[in-house]
């Protein structure tokens, strides 16, 4: 009934006559210069402010649907130049009806590429740091997006938005879309500034930083967890919170293939080298849990290069009643078995331990039955 609407007046009268009418199919086949023309004459027959919320929700509604973002993003940008020449209000309408409709105009929008449409973004809520990150919580929290790419200009918002107040950031992103950007940060590096880098890891290290902070970071990584970032937690002086990190990483190591495993050996290497050498906490004061799931994330990513660490903190006199000590020594002198069936020199090392007189007796038996395996495994060869 309503396919030949041939322009905007005739639209408009239609829609004053009956407000329940369906415009849809009267709309499909129109061109750009139809929904220009139903502005020109919602301004000349001066619209009640009711009725242009009315119309700019039909039309924007009829977009989104039809997937026509680039002809929405065209519109914005021509409402907002005739309202300014004209002083009307007709863009206040049309901003209502994309803001009501913005979670899933951002959706559909990511395959696109406009600088109309990221325009019509940053007028929306460009301004409004907390209503940008409140938009992307709720996207994410419907449908998480972590393997999609993401236009340029947005990361770039992120990161400006971020960087102003990590705290506040944290604090009013939801925890799937904080995840993504904990995962996708290290991925980003030609746009992410070391010095944006080094303010994650203040926070994160620093012993005043609340807990609802760690926390939720903790969540994030739950979700999705980003290697970097959970190298960073293993190095908090916060012993529940680093055994959850340590939980999550040894999760994400074990359900890693070894090419994933080689790529980050180099990264948690210099981790793994702050923990054993005590940079942030004392590593003979944590939990004998702790301790063991360090020794085999070390094993797990081939991090051969800590041996010479690994004997530091074995090769040097203990008081014997030094239990949590001596408890240090032997988990990480398994480690460095497991390193020496590949590496006679390693072994060697091992052997003139044995000949030491303050290595504790304890220690000395289980580095003797190691060296007595790894003979004979290597006699099998």
């Amino acid at each position: 009934m309503h396919q030949n609407i041939e322009n905007g007046r005739e639209f408009i009268e239609l829609f004053l006559s009956d407000r329940k009418i369906a415009f849809d199919k009267a709309l499909t086949s129109k061109r750009l210069s139809f929904f220009e023309d139903i502005v020109i004459n919602s301004f000349e027959k001066k619209l009640s402010e009711e009725s242009l919320d009315e119309i700019f929700a039909i039309l924007v509604a009829f977009f989104i649907e039809k997937q026509r973002l680039y002809d929405i993003a065209s519109l914005y940008m021509y409402v907002k130049s005739y309202s300014l020449r004209n002083d009307w209000k007709g863009i206040t309408s049309i901003q209502k009806a994309l803001t009501e409709k913005i979670n899933k105009l951002f959706v559909v929008s990511l395959t696109y590429r406009s600088r109309e449409i990221d325009f019509m973004f940053l007028d929306l809520v460009g301004n409004d740091i907390k209503a940008l990150i409140k938009m992307l919580s709720a996207v994410f929290a419907v449908t998480p997006m972590f393997n999609t790419p993401f236009p340029e200009h947005l990361w770039i918002k992120f990161v400006e938005i971020a960087d102003q107040d990590i705290k506040n950031f944290v604090e009013e992103s939801g925890t799937y879309f904080l995840a993504f950007y904990l995962y996708k940060m290290p991925k980003m590096v030609y746009l992410i500034s070391e010095e944006h880098v080094e303010k994650w890891a203040r926070l994160i290290l620093n012993p005043t930083t609340q807990d609802i902070h760690i926390h939720k970071i903790l969540e994030a990584m739950e979700i999705k967890p980003s290697p970097e970032i959970l190298f960073m937690l293993m190095l908090i002086n916060r012993e529940k919170e680093r055994g959850d990190a340590l939980n999550i990483l040894w999760s994400y190591t074990t359900l890693s293939n070894n090419i994933v495993r080689r790529e980050y050996s180099d990264k948690i290497t210099l981790f793994l080298k702050k923990i054993l050498d005590s940079s942030f906490y004392d590593i003979d004061k944590i939990s004998q849990t702790q301790k063991k799931m360090i020794a085999n994330i070390i094993r797990a990513y081939g991090c051969s290069s800590l041996i010479p660490d690994l004997f530091a903190i074995i090769d040097k006199p203990v008081n014997l009643n030094a239990s949590k000590k001596i408890e240090t020594i032997k988990i990480f002198s398994l480690v460095i078995s497991s390193f020496a069936a590949s590496d006679a020199s390693i072994l060697q090392k091992l052997k003139e331990l044995l000949n030491k007189d303050y290595i504790a007796e304890s220690v000395k038996k289980l580095i003797s039955g190691q060296i007595i395996s790894i003979s004979k495994e290597l006699k099998k060869q």
